[in-house]
């Protein structure tokens, strides 16, 4: 189970990217924010650290590893299921 304190570690750095995405947006671009998928999935990761399902395989259900989150932090799958997919 991860602490709460990485949680709120990485909450931070994922809004930091959410910050950088939204700053290189060239606003004179058709393409919106919504239809970024850097910035779906992370908006997504946001989301599950709300819900509490951060950190969790959206596939198996299994504790996805701390390196691999360290790594890519909007990850939704473990690298066993990434790899599968």
């Amino acid at each position: 189970m991860l602490s709460q304190e990485y949680l709120a570690d990485r909450k931070a750095h994922l809004q930091n990217k959410l910050l950088y995405i939204m700053s290189k947006e060239d606003s004179t671009q058709v393409k919106s924010l919504a239809d970024n998928p850097r910035f779906a999935k992370i908006k997504n990761a946001l989301q599950r650290i709300e819900d509490g399902d951060y950190g969790y395989c959206q596939s198996c259900q299994q504790e996805i590893e701390k390196q691999r989150l360290n790594y890519l932090p909007e990850t939704p799958l473990c690298l066993a299921c990434a790899k599968n997919h």
